[in-house]
């Protein structure tokens, strides 16, 4: 039943991420190729260079869209699914409370991995499209090619993907907990609005705990501290054990919100 909570969630979303997807697609093409076209000497016309700022317009505020509907879609999927009119199907499942959340995490954190991919492709092709085609595309991915054959670079790039997301997974989490919350019994009324500012108290709580925790991260306290004199590669080790400290930190805090939900579920809902 696992799997098949993951189909089922996959695929109720599926055509407004693949639409959102794809129409993102869209604009990292025309991007990079506008572009390039607005850097060769021989096009001179303001209408492509003037289409090339659109699509870089376009593709920084899909950038903003993706997140903010990613987020939105998450929540309103959890809150119909658990506590709307499909939530009575819900209830009526072979599955227990763990497969259930557990499930509708794992299909949140897919379409999550995708929109990340999506943003991150928007980002890189707002990049590229600013590179002298003069320069030669192939010296461009060479100096790519380059930049990832060496370690050092390379686990920064991991540990960002990694600490990205947690990050993605650690929202998820707070989320179905914050409208976990909303809809115990004591709340008769106002289930939603409950949910959206209780995800936002839980984010300033958890903000202010992460402050006084980081008090006791060496690299943090180096970064905050440090002057415009410190070496590049201090620095750099200083980030890479913020992000490790992050992560370990994120996996804590999703693991917390995750446990809570699936209790709650299971002690105030007809789920067994």
């Amino acid at each position: 039943m696992f799997g098949k909570v993951i189909k089922h969630e996959l695929r109720t979303s599926a055509a407004l991420y693949l639409v959102c997807f794809g129409i993102a697609f869209l604009f990292c093409i025309a991007t990079i190729f506008n572009g390039k076209m607005a850097l060769y000497e021989r096009v001179t016309d303001n209408f492509v260079v003037a289409t090339w700022m659109f699509f870089i317009i376009a593709s920084s505020i899909s950038v903003a869209v993706l997140v903010l509907m990613y987020s939105i879609d998450t929540a309103i999927r959890y809150d119909r699914s658990m506590y709307g009119r499909e939530g009575y199907l819900t209830f009526t499942l072979p599955v227990s409370s763990t497969q259930l959340v557990l499930g509708k995490m794992t299909a949140a954190m897919i379409w999550g991995i995708g929109a990340f991919i999506m943003c991150g492709l928007l980002c890189f092709s707002m990049l590229y499209s600013s590179v002298d085609p003069e320069a030669g595309i192939m010296t461009t991915w060479k100096l790519i090619r380059t930049m990832f054959s060496q370690w050092e670079i390379l686990s920064s790039i991991l540990l960002f993907i990694g600490f990205c997301l947690i990050c993605i997974l650690e929202m998820v989490a707070m989320i179905y907990f914050s409208i976990c919350i909303a809809y115990l019994p004591c709340f008769r009324k106002g289930n939603r609005i409950i949910a959206l500012v209780l995800f936002f108290v839980l984010t300033y709580i958890e903000d202010k705990i992460l402050d006084i925790l980081f008090l006791f991260n060496q690299g943090y306290q180096y970064i905050i501290v440090s002057d415009d004199a410190v070496s590049a590669m201090q620095l750099y080790n200083a980030f890479q054990e913020v992000e490790i400290w992050g992560i370990v930190l994120g996996i804590m805090f999703t693991a917390l919100y995750t446990s809570a939900t699936i209790y709650i579920t299971k002690k105030y809902t007809s789920l067994q």
